[in-house]
Protein backbone atom coordinates (compact mmCIF):
# COMPACT_ATOMS: atom_id res chain seq x y z
CA UNK A 1 0.00 0.00 0.00
CA UNK A 2 1.55 3.60 -1.30
CA UNK A 3 1.90 5.68 1.65
CA UNK A 4 1.51 9.44 0.27
CA UNK A 5 2.31 12.74 2.11
CA UNK A 6 1.33 15.85 0.85
CA UNK A 7 2.82 18.55 3.04
CA UNK A 8 2.77 21.85 2.88
CA UNK A 9 6.27 23.29 2.88
CA UNK A 10 6.32 26.42 5.81
CA UNK A 11 9.11 28.35 4.31
CA UNK A 12 7.06 28.60 1.34
CA UNK A 13 4.58 30.33 3.58
CA UNK A 14 7.58 32.08 5.43
CA UNK A 15 8.50 33.27 2.17
CA UNK A 16 5.33 34.85 1.37
CA UNK A 17 5.08 38.79 2.20
CA UNK A 18 3.30 38.64 6.08
CA UNK A 19 0.57 40.79 4.48
CA UNK A 20 -0.76 37.82 2.53
CA UNK A 21 0.54 35.70 5.47
CA UNK A 22 -2.14 37.21 7.46
CA UNK A 23 0.18 37.93 10.80
CA UNK A 24 2.52 40.20 12.20
CA UNK A 25 6.31 39.46 12.21
CA UNK A 26 6.09 42.26 14.91
CA UNK A 27 3.91 40.31 17.23
CA UNK A 28 4.77 36.34 16.93
CA UNK A 29 7.11 34.23 15.21
CA UNK A 30 6.61 31.20 13.53
CA UNK A 31 9.33 27.95 13.37
CA UNK A 32 9.05 24.83 11.33
CA UNK A 33 8.55 21.40 12.86
CA UNK A 34 12.10 19.72 13.33
CA UNK A 35 13.16 16.66 15.69
CA UNK A 36 12.84 18.95 18.90
CA UNK A 37 9.69 20.77 18.43
CA UNK A 38 6.69 20.98 16.31
CA UNK A 39 5.85 24.10 15.00
CA UNK A 40 6.44 26.60 17.23
CA UNK A 41 4.37 29.88 17.27
CA UNK A 42 6.17 32.69 19.79
CA UNK A 43 5.08 35.91 20.93
CA UNK A 44 7.15 38.44 20.27
CA UNK A 45 4.46 41.01 22.49
CA UNK A 46 3.54 39.20 25.81
CA UNK A 47 0.25 41.44 25.70
CA UNK A 48 -0.59 39.60 22.00
CA UNK A 49 -4.53 37.99 23.09
CA UNK A 50 -3.94 34.51 21.82
CA UNK A 51 -7.68 33.48 21.78
CA UNK A 52 -7.99 36.37 19.59
CA UNK A 53 -4.87 35.91 17.64
CA UNK A 54 -5.62 32.08 16.67
CA UNK A 55 -9.49 32.95 15.62
CA UNK A 56 -7.74 35.34 13.11
CA UNK A 57 -5.04 32.52 12.23
CA UNK A 58 -7.57 30.06 12.43
CA UNK A 59 -6.85 28.98 8.46
CA UNK A 60 -3.21 29.02 8.92
CA UNK A 61 -3.19 26.90 12.10
CA UNK A 62 -5.23 24.33 10.72
CA UNK A 63 -3.00 24.10 7.54
CA UNK A 64 0.05 24.12 9.72
CA UNK A 65 -2.10 20.61 11.59
CA UNK A 66 -2.92 19.06 8.49
CA UNK A 67 0.71 19.55 7.56
CA UNK A 68 2.89 18.98 10.84
CA UNK A 69 0.63 17.36 13.03
CA UNK A 70 1.22 19.91 15.59
CA UNK A 71 1.60 23.26 16.73
CA UNK A 72 3.11 24.93 19.91
CA UNK A 73 2.63 28.39 21.17
CA UNK A 74 5.12 29.56 23.43
CA UNK A 75 5.34 33.27 25.13
CA UNK A 76 1.44 33.74 25.21
CA UNK A 77 -0.20 34.97 28.57
CA UNK A 78 -3.02 31.95 28.46
CA UNK A 79 -3.17 32.37 32.45
CA UNK A 80 -6.51 30.24 32.98
CA UNK A 81 -8.76 27.10 32.15
CA UNK A 82 -10.83 29.85 30.50
CA UNK A 83 -8.31 31.30 28.40
CA UNK A 84 -6.90 27.83 27.19
CA UNK A 85 -10.50 26.65 26.18
CA UNK A 86 -11.38 29.96 24.33
CA UNK A 87 -7.92 29.55 22.66
CA UNK A 88 -8.52 25.73 21.61
CA UNK A 89 -12.70 26.03 20.92
CA UNK A 90 -11.09 28.95 18.47
CA UNK A 91 -9.15 26.44 16.23
CA UNK A 92 -11.93 23.47 16.54
CA UNK A 93 -15.94 23.91 16.22
CA UNK A 94 -17.30 20.81 18.49
CA UNK A 95 -15.72 20.08 21.75
CA UNK A 96 -15.72 16.44 23.08
CA UNK A 97 -16.41 14.73 26.64
CA UNK A 98 -14.18 12.84 27.79
CA UNK A 99 -16.07 9.46 27.62
CA UNK A 100 -15.35 5.52 26.91
CA UNK A 101 -12.28 6.33 29.10
CA UNK A 102 -9.51 4.05 29.33
CA UNK A 103 -7.03 6.43 32.31
CA UNK A 104 -7.96 8.44 35.33
CA UNK A 105 -8.27 12.16 34.78
CA UNK A 106 -9.92 14.78 36.68
CA UNK A 107 -12.35 17.42 35.60
CA UNK A 108 -11.03 20.98 35.48
CA UNK A 109 -14.17 22.45 34.05
CA UNK A 110 -16.69 21.84 31.01
CA UNK A 111 -14.92 19.76 29.02
CA UNK A 112 -11.50 20.23 30.05
CA UNK A 113 -9.53 17.53 32.45
CA UNK A 114 -5.76 16.93 33.80
CA UNK A 115 -3.73 15.13 31.75
CA UNK A 116 -3.55 11.06 32.72
CA UNK A 117 -3.30 10.77 36.72
CA UNK A 118 -0.64 8.05 36.58
CA UNK A 119 1.79 8.07 39.37
CA UNK A 120 5.04 10.23 38.35
CA UNK A 121 7.58 7.42 37.89
CA UNK A 122 5.37 5.63 35.04
CA UNK A 123 5.64 6.67 31.34
CA UNK A 124 3.06 6.73 29.59
CA UNK A 125 3.61 4.89 25.71
CA UNK A 126 2.74 6.72 22.63
CA UNK A 127 -1.44 6.36 21.39
CA UNK A 128 -3.30 8.51 19.47
CA UNK A 129 -6.40 10.13 21.64
CA UNK A 130 -9.69 7.10 21.75
CA UNK A 131 -8.02 5.48 18.39
CA UNK A 132 -9.67 2.79 20.07
CA UNK A 133 -13.17 3.55 19.81
CA UNK A 134 -15.67 4.64 17.29
CA UNK A 135 -15.73 8.23 17.97
CA UNK A 136 -12.37 10.25 18.31
CA UNK A 137 -11.55 13.56 18.72
CA UNK A 138 -9.73 15.07 15.74
CA UNK A 139 -8.15 17.19 18.15
CA UNK A 140 -6.34 17.31 21.16
CA UNK A 141 -4.79 20.69 23.23
CA UNK A 142 -2.35 20.26 26.33
CA UNK A 143 -1.86 23.65 28.18
CA UNK A 144 0.70 23.54 30.67
CA UNK A 145 0.04 25.01 34.20
CA UNK A 146 3.05 24.26 35.83
CA UNK A 147 5.60 22.39 34.25
CA UNK A 148 7.91 19.30 36.44
CA UNK A 149 10.97 19.88 37.97
CA UNK A 150 12.45 17.11 36.06
CA UNK A 151 11.00 15.47 32.97
CA UNK A 152 7.12 15.23 32.53
CA UNK A 153 7.57 15.84 28.85
CA UNK A 154 4.67 14.97 26.28
CA UNK A 155 6.66 13.36 23.71
CA UNK A 156 5.24 13.05 19.91
CA UNK A 157 5.41 10.99 16.77
CA UNK A 158 4.08 11.62 13.50
CA UNK A 159 1.30 8.11 12.97
CA UNK A 160 2.22 8.51 8.83
CA UNK A 161 6.11 8.48 9.36
CA UNK A 162 4.94 5.48 11.96
CA UNK A 163 2.90 3.36 9.28
CA UNK A 164 5.80 3.99 6.68
CA UNK A 165 8.52 2.15 8.65
CA UNK A 166 6.29 -1.16 8.79
CA UNK A 167 6.75 -3.07 5.47
CA UNK A 168 4.49 -3.28 2.79
CA UNK A 169 3.22 -6.91 3.62
CA UNK A 170 2.34 -6.11 7.23
CA UNK A 171 0.50 -3.34 6.00
CA UNK A 172 -1.83 -5.16 3.94
CA UNK A 173 -2.53 -7.24 6.29
CA UNK A 174 -3.14 -4.88 8.65
CA UNK A 175 -5.30 -3.38 5.99
CA UNK A 176 -7.08 -6.98 5.67
CA UNK A 177 -7.44 -7.88 9.01
CA UNK A 178 -7.91 -4.63 11.32
CA UNK A 179 -7.60 -5.05 15.32
CA UNK A 180 -9.38 -7.12 17.70
CA UNK A 181 -9.15 -5.04 21.29
CA UNK A 182 -10.26 -6.94 24.38
CA UNK A 183 -10.87 -5.13 27.72
CA UNK A 184 -11.16 -6.85 31.00
CA UNK A 185 -12.58 -4.42 33.32
CA UNK A 186 -11.77 -5.81 36.34
CA UNK A 187 -12.23 -4.11 39.98
CA UNK A 188 -8.66 -5.51 41.20
CA UNK A 189 -7.03 -2.67 38.73
CA UNK A 190 -8.15 0.20 36.95
CA UNK A 191 -11.43 2.01 35.91
CA UNK A 192 -14.27 0.93 37.23
CA UNK A 193 -16.89 0.44 33.87
CA UNK A 194 -19.42 3.35 36.28
CA UNK A 195 -16.41 5.89 35.54
CA UNK A 196 -15.42 4.18 31.68
CA UNK A 197 -19.13 4.66 30.60
CA UNK A 198 -19.95 7.83 33.15
CA UNK A 199 -23.38 5.92 33.86
CA UNK A 200 -24.13 3.83 36.72
CA UNK A 201 -26.81 2.22 35.30
CA UNK A 202 -26.27 -1.36 32.93
CA UNK A 203 -28.87 -0.65 30.88
CA UNK A 204 -27.50 2.33 29.75
CA UNK A 205 -24.08 0.71 29.25
CA UNK A 206 -25.58 -2.47 27.79
CA UNK A 207 -27.49 -0.30 24.73
CA UNK A 208 -24.42 1.97 24.19
CA UNK A 209 -22.17 -1.08 23.81
CA UNK A 210 -24.34 -2.82 21.54
CA UNK A 211 -24.52 0.80 19.32
CA UNK A 212 -20.99 0.62 19.12
CA UNK A 213 -20.72 -3.03 17.91
CA UNK A 214 -18.56 -3.93 21.15
CA UNK A 215 -18.91 -7.66 22.40
CA UNK A 216 -19.48 -7.66 26.25
CA UNK A 217 -19.68 -10.38 28.86
CA UNK A 218 -20.72 -9.75 32.50
CA UNK A 219 -18.44 -11.55 35.39
CA UNK A 220 -19.90 -10.45 38.67
CA UNK A 221 -19.66 -7.03 38.63
CA UNK A 222 -16.56 -7.46 35.97
CA UNK A 223 -16.80 -6.84 32.14
CA UNK A 224 -15.42 -8.37 29.23
CA UNK A 225 -15.35 -6.37 26.16
CA UNK A 226 -14.47 -7.36 23.12
CA UNK A 227 -14.70 -5.41 19.44
CA UNK A 228 -12.96 -4.74 16.32
CA UNK A 229 -11.69 -1.70 14.60
CA UNK A 230 -9.58 -0.69 11.43
CA UNK A 231 -5.93 -0.27 12.12
CA UNK A 232 -5.29 2.02 9.47
CA UNK A 233 -7.47 5.07 8.86
CA UNK A 234 -7.46 7.87 6.13
CA UNK A 235 -7.36 11.23 7.22
CA UNK A 236 -10.13 12.82 6.36
CA UNK A 237 -9.10 16.42 5.30
CA UNK A 238 -5.28 15.54 3.53
CA UNK A 239 -6.17 11.58 2.48
CA UNK A 240 -3.71 10.55 3.85
CA UNK A 241 -2.98 6.56 5.04
CA UNK A 242 -2.23 6.69 8.82
CA UNK A 243 -0.86 4.53 11.74
CA UNK A 244 -4.16 5.06 14.10
CA UNK A 245 -4.91 2.52 16.81
CA UNK A 246 -3.98 1.39 20.42
CA UNK A 247 -2.14 -1.84 19.40
CA UNK A 248 0.83 -0.84 20.93
CA UNK A 249 -0.48 0.50 23.79
CA UNK A 250 -2.68 -2.02 24.54
CA UNK A 251 -0.75 -5.21 23.64
CA UNK A 252 0.51 -7.83 26.35
CA UNK A 253 4.07 -7.01 24.65
CA UNK A 254 4.25 -3.45 26.66
CA UNK A 255 2.65 -5.08 30.21
CA UNK A 256 4.37 -4.11 33.37
CA UNK A 257 5.63 -7.55 35.75
CA UNK A 258 3.30 -6.39 38.10
CA UNK A 259 0.23 -6.77 35.46
CA UNK A 260 1.80 -9.44 33.84
CA UNK A 261 2.49 -11.39 36.92
CA UNK A 262 -1.21 -10.84 38.19
CA UNK A 263 -3.28 -12.12 35.54
CA UNK A 264 -3.55 -14.69 32.69
CA UNK A 265 -2.68 -13.66 29.03
CA UNK A 266 -6.48 -13.77 28.73
CA UNK A 267 -7.57 -11.50 31.72
CA UNK A 268 -4.61 -8.73 31.22
CA UNK A 269 -6.63 -5.62 31.44
CA UNK A 270 -5.85 -4.47 27.52
CA UNK A 271 -4.88 -6.79 24.82
CA UNK A 272 -4.72 -6.28 21.16
CA UNK A 273 -4.77 -9.00 18.22
CA UNK A 274 -5.35 -8.90 14.68
CA UNK A 275 -9.04 -8.54 13.88
CA UNK A 276 -9.21 -12.31 13.38
CA UNK A 277 -8.01 -13.04 17.02
CA UNK A 278 -4.48 -13.99 15.61
CA UNK A 279 -1.76 -13.08 17.58
CA UNK A 280 0.28 -9.69 16.45
CA UNK A 281 4.10 -11.05 15.98
CA UNK A 282 6.66 -9.73 17.81
CA UNK A 283 8.92 -8.50 15.45
CA UNK A 284 5.93 -6.63 14.11
CA UNK A 285 5.85 -4.51 17.57
CA UNK A 286 9.48 -4.46 17.85
CA UNK A 287 9.27 -2.62 14.82
CA UNK A 288 6.58 -0.23 16.44
CA UNK A 289 8.79 0.35 19.55
CA UNK A 290 11.86 1.45 17.20
CA UNK A 291 9.43 3.41 15.37
CA UNK A 292 8.40 5.39 18.05
CA UNK A 293 11.38 5.53 19.66
CA UNK A 294 13.54 6.52 16.82
CA UNK A 295 10.56 9.28 15.28
CA UNK A 296 10.42 11.17 18.76
CA UNK A 297 9.63 14.89 19.15
CA UNK A 298 10.32 16.14 22.62
CA UNK A 299 10.44 19.36 24.08
CA UNK A 300 10.73 20.87 27.87
CA UNK A 301 7.25 21.97 28.86
CA UNK A 302 7.26 25.54 29.77
CA UNK A 303 4.76 27.57 32.17
CA UNK A 304 1.51 28.58 29.70
CA UNK A 305 2.54 26.91 27.04
CA UNK A 306 -0.58 25.56 24.42
CA UNK A 307 0.30 22.55 21.90
CA UNK A 308 -2.55 21.58 19.89
CA UNK A 309 -2.48 18.08 17.73
CA UNK A 310 -4.13 16.61 14.48
CA UNK A 311 -5.28 13.82 16.64
CA UNK A 312 -4.98 11.62 13.61
CA UNK A 313 -1.56 12.44 12.51
CA UNK A 314 0.20 12.71 15.63
CA UNK A 315 0.51 10.13 18.53
CA UNK A 316 1.93 11.12 22.11
CA UNK A 317 2.87 10.27 25.20
CA UNK A 318 3.73 10.96 28.55
CA UNK A 319 7.58 10.97 30.34
CA UNK A 320 8.17 10.31 33.63
CA UNK A 321 8.61 13.24 35.73
CA UNK A 322 9.85 14.61 39.09
CA UNK A 323 8.11 17.50 41.30
CA UNK A 324 4.37 18.70 41.09
CA UNK A 325 3.38 18.65 37.49
CA UNK A 326 0.29 20.10 36.35
CA UNK A 327 -1.24 19.68 32.16
CA UNK A 328 -4.81 20.51 31.41
CA UNK A 329 -6.32 18.48 28.34
CA UNK A 330 -9.15 19.40 25.88
CA UNK A 331 -10.48 17.54 22.71
CA UNK A 332 -13.08 18.17 19.82
CA UNK A 333 -14.56 18.02 16.42
CA UNK A 334 -15.58 15.06 16.64
CA UNK A 335 -15.40 12.19 14.32
CA UNK A 336 -17.07 8.29 14.07
CA UNK A 337 -15.89 5.25 12.28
Amino acid sequence: MNTPRKRVNLSDLMNTKPAQMGFDEKLVSISPANENYPVLIVAKDKYVNLPEWIGNHKQLILRELHSSGGVLFRGFQVGSIEVFKKSFFHVCDQPVKYTHRTSPRTELGDYVYTSTDYPADQKILFHNESSYSRNWPMRIAFFCITPAAQGGETPLVDSRRVLQCLSEEVKEKFMKKGVRYIRNIDSRVGLSWQEIYQTKDKHVLESYLESEKIHFTWMGENLKLMWEMPAIHQHPVTKEWTWFNHIYFYNYFNSSTEIANSFALSELPFSAYYGDGSEIEGDVLRVLAASYESLTISFPWQENDLLILDNMLMAHGRNAFVGPRKIAVAMGDPIKN
